[in-house]
């Protein structure tokens, strides 16, 4: 709550209405940090499963297999996009200002701005999203916006995510969107953005070395593997059991 309203008045201030914002004078209150929650990786695979029809069956794999943030994979447009090469390129993210769209020209850290590679099947997921797409497209004929412009006067074409009439989907109908499904498929209630957990703690627990755990850290677009470590040291305690047999085999008997 008290982020929002520093949000908004800091809105405020951009937007003249106020001189500064007097909630930055307050100190908000320390609370401990929530745990996250996350689904298995069978959970995550029966989410798939039972949206697989979805007109964003597209986007829900790119959370899965990328552990992407939700206004990273709302912001995307298709230059952002190598279907053919096999990557995503974070750059900027959407979100919204009140009821007002967004675009930021970074994403959350200067580590967020990445390079990821993707699967075949995410690919082909994305390809046939672009195929009917392109299919409203033709529909709706000189109708469809080319762009989407902000009330900033930022503006990025051709988005991958757009209603039969070209709008840009909000990033909250991700969210809601996703609630849904998932209670439709009678799987435990996680926010979306626990998805990126689920995500990250399959990957973490089957990293093989340290330098996969790096790799992980970077599509995670966190600033230092530390981090990563930290968010998801529930993680680590079957990793430390493993490891600590290696050594000790490898010590005591030299194999």
């Amino acid at each position: 709550m008290a982020g929002t309203l520093h949000k908004a008045l800091a809105d405020a201030v951009k937007r003249g209405r106020l001189r500064r914002n007097p909630a930055d004078a307050v100190s908000p209150p320390t609370r401990s940090k929530a745990p996250a929650r996350w689904w298995s990786i069978e959970e995550l695979r029966a989410f798939l499963h039972h949206v697989e029809d979805d007109d964003l069956y597209a986007a829900w794999l790119l959370f899965a297999t990328t552990g992407a943030r939700a206004g990273e994979i709302a912001g995307l447009t298709w230059s952002d996009l190598d279907l053919d090469g096999g990557w995503l390129r974070v750059e900027w993210t959407l979100g919204a200002v009140g009821h007002e769209l967004t675009w930021k020209v970074r994403p959350k850290s200067r580590a967020g701005e990445r390079v990821m590679a993707l699967d075949p099947a995410t690919v082909a997921a994305l390809r046939e999203h672009r195929h009917r797409q392109r299919q409203a497209r033709l529909l709706l004929g000189p109708g469809w916006p080319e762009d989407f412009t902000d009330w900033q006067g930022l503006s990025r074409t051709a988005l991958v995510w757009t209603h039969a009439d070209g709008r840009p989907v909000h990033p909250k109908t991700f969210y809601k969107r996703f609630r849904s499904l998932a209670t439709e498929a009678g799987l435990p209630p996680i926010r979306l953005h626990d998805v990126r957990h689920s995500y990250a703690s399959a990957a973490l627990a089957s990293a093989d070395g340290w330098h996969e755990v790096k790799v992980i850290s970077q599509r995670l677009g966190h600033a230092t593997v530390a981090i990563t470590l930290d968010t998801y040291s529930h993680v680590l305690p079957a990793a430390d059991v493993s490891v600590a047999h290696t050594l000790a085999r490898l010590i005591l008997r030299g194999d």
